[in-house]
């Protein structure tokens, strides 16, 4: 600790420890050692303008990201920095940091928090140009159009035991998004009727009523407006979350579907 530490700090230094701290540190310890060293160091920029919330989402440490989120609203720190302060080095914010070293919880973290996705680096790059530079090569090789099937094991090299995650967003005012409301969605949301019961998708088919996932298994769900019996769950009622399809023992390989139908081809 700095013998003219206060308030009213500005040593460099001081941030500098903290942005090492961070690195290795649980919560609770970069609280303590706050407590005991530098309150304002927080909020503070190092020599290459980084911020310790830079370092916490670059790192990882989420429950430290929002921390350090919770302090930016309330104002109990006093500070030259912000949720979308920018380093000097590229121009990025904890945002930029967070995408680019794969921190998704972290930049979920942020998101809610009010940070700038539009924001621009050095490069004239927004976010999704970032992400968008590290995409896989076969990425590239496949052809998304309107309303058109998206298989994962056509595109990756999935296999049975690994674990997928899935997201959807956009306008949901048929239920097609597989949430938990009729909210269309303006950024990514993780389906949370597949994550809470461990279930990986392998293809995803959306069409304007109504939406069908395959999962890794070989099992079939559908959600969205059930008039004419396009979910295939016996019902023609709306369902916001994912049913499933009685498909007896049947093991399905892919589906298609189109505005008043679906179509299944079994193993």
């Amino acid at each position: 600790m700095y013998e003219l530490c206060s308030t009213k700090c500005n040593f460099i230094e001081c941030v500098d420890d903290l942005n090492h701290v961070i690195t290795k540190a649980t919560l609770h310890q970069v609280k303590e050692y706050i407590r005991s060293h530098c309150f304002t160091a927080v909020l503070r920029h190092d020599l290459n303008g980084r911020t310790p919330l830079h370092i916490a989402a670059s790192c990882g440490k989420t429950d430290i990201v929002r921390w350090i989120c919770k302090l930016l609203a309330t104002n109990k720190c006093l500070g030259n920095g912000g949720i979308d302060s920018l380093d000097r080095e590229s121009n990025w914010s904890a945002l930029h940091r967070a995408l680019y070293y794969g921190r998704i919880p972290c930049a979920m973290e942020l998101l809610k928090n009010g940070a700038n996705m539009w924001l621009k680096d050095r490069d004239g790059c927004n976010l999704l140009d970032i992400v968008t530079k590290d995409i896989a090569p076969w990425i590239n090789q496949v052809d998304f159009k309107r309303n058109s099937d998206i298989s994962v094991q056509s595109i990756t090299d999935l296999k049975k035991s690994d674990v997928s995650e899935l997201y959807t967003w956009g306008v949901n005012e048929n239920m097609t998004l597989a949430q938990s409301n009729q909210k269309s969605k303006k950024l990514p949301e993780l389906v949370k009727y597949f994550s809470k019961r461990n279930i990986s998708i392998k293809q995803v088919v959306m069409s304007k009523f109504h939406s069908i996932f395959v999962t890794q298994e070989g099992a079939a769900y559908s959600c969205g407006n059930g008039r004419g019996g396009r979910l295939g769950n016996g019902s023609e009622d709306v369902f916001i979350d994912p049913q499933i399809v009685d498909a007896g023992d049947l093991v399905i390989a892919s589906v298609s579907s189109a505005v008043d139908h679906s179509v299944f081809v079994s193993e």
